[in-house]
């Protein structure tokens, strides 16, 4: 990710174009932005590192990209790799994105969540 990202512009140049297809249904950048905003205000971005699972579906962009609004830096991992986030992020202050397990002291709690 670089600092020459910026969602808001391609939202504003690309408006109605479609920005993503999920379950054969396409989404617009502007739809794709408000998703993005839901997910920007239904969380609290409390540490520099967000984290979140890997997965191939708009719920995923918008979260990734909701993280990037917020001005944090996106973790993904795969649910593999889950169990040791704890020793893989020691050194580094995180919070998962998921609302069941908002900081890395919910680690167990946040095994047991569906992502």
């Amino acid at each position: 990710m670089t600092r020459d990202f910026d969602f808001a512009k391609l939202v504003q140049k690309y408006q109605n174009k479609t920005a993503i297809v999920d379950n054969g249904r396409a989404y617009n950048y502007g739809e794709l932005a408000d998703k993005v905003a839901a997910v920007y205000k239904a969380h609290q971005f409390n540490a520099p590192y967000v984290v979140l699972i890997a997965q191939s579906n708009l719920t995923f962009i918008s979260q990734f990209l909701a993280i990037h609004k917020a001005g944090c830096v996106p973790v993904v991992v795969n649910q593999r790799e889950a169990p040791q986030l704890a020793t893989l992020l020691s050194a580094i202050d995180w919070q998962w994105l998921d609302d069941c397990a908002v900081s890395k002291k919910s680690l167990l709690l946040a095994q047991t969540c569906y992502f």
